[in-house]
Formats: structure tokens, sequence, C-alpha cells
């Protein structure tokens, strides 16, 4: 799950980050509170 709160999004649900090797590439826009939920597995 992951959750994006900005000047143009309340709570917007998008997507996950590509993950390698254990590793999430994140690219998180200016002046925005990003939420993401990660299951150990």
């Amino acid at each position: 799950m992951a959750y994006r709160t900005s000047a143009s999004e309340n709570m917007a649900a998008i997507g996950l980050p590509p993950m390698s090797a254990g590793t999430a590439s994140l690219n998180l826009p200016a002046q925005s509170i990003t939420t993401y939920v990660f299951h150990a597995g």
C-alpha cells in the first residue's frame, strides 16, 4: 500500500516503488507526504 498527500492529492493511492534485492527506489515529489507500507515475507 502507498498513499500520498500534497497540494493536489489527499491520501491518494499510488503504486508501490520498484524493489531490487530488498531495496526500494523512491522518487518523492517536493512538499508532499508519502506513506509506504511494506510487508516482510
